[in-house]
């Protein structure tokens, strides 16, 4: 296994988790010794990043991650138990790098859909978000915003990577919508923001992650 991480600058259009695999696989060939990285763990780096953004550098970003902790902990096998473990490390960085700057308001935003997640609903409209955020806001005594101030906070999470977001077209008859859902695992989220005691997180969250 290589010590060194590739360090040229990689763009990719998005891809589904077949084109995924080919990517990883002949990466892995090039990057790593034979038989080192197992078969299982290059489906599920490939499933975990087609069903976030379908983006290649993300799977090279987590296999290189899995292939560091193997080499930390001694080990020749990046598993599933190393790509979990790097996909946890990865999802933790990025939201204590993006919500370092956010407002009370973002948090309470990024709990509601945080709630959501938790409740089943993987992605959720804008309407179904605030009654959420609305409960959370009263919990934590903070004045709610309206709607579209709301949604704006959900849009700089989705830019910094911490929610996804997709379109939704029911034609004329439907309109035109998005829907948002965490990019992160929810146990992710409430431990950093839990860790920044900026909000209160509900026991309905806590309890369940």
């Amino acid at each position: 296994m290589t010590d060194t991480l590739c360090e040229e600058e990689l763009n990719f259009d998005p891809y589904d988790a077949d084109d995924l695999r080919s990517i990883l696989n002949r990466r892995a060939e090039k990057a790593f010794y034979d038989d080192t990285v197992e078969d299982d763990s290059i489906q599920l780096i490939a499933a975990l990043a087609a069903r976030d953004r379908g983006s290649a550098r993300q799977g090279l970003d987590l296999l290189y991650k899995a292939g560091d902790i193997a080499r930390q902990q001694d080990d020749d096998k990046v598993d599933i138990e190393k790509v979990e473990i790097a996909r946890e490390e990865i999802e933790k960085d990025r939201v204590q790098e993006g919500i370092g700057d956010l407002t009370k308001q973002a948090y309470v935003s990024l709990l509601s859909v945080t709630q959501l997640e938790l409740n089943g609903s993987s992605f959720s409209r804008t309407r179904e978000v605030y009654p959420e955020y609305e409960n959370i806001a009263k919990y934590n005594e903070i004045d709610s915003l309206v709607r579209d101030r709301m949604q704006d906070h959900l849009s700089y999470l989705e830019m910094m990577g911490i929610l996804n977001k997709k379109e939704v077209n029911k034609g004329k008859s439907g309109g035109r919508y998005y829907k948002y859902g965490l990019a992160v695992s929810p146990d992710v989220v409430v431990e950093v923001v839990g860790d920044n005691e900026f909000v209160d997180i509900p026991p309905s969250i806590r309890r369940r992650v």
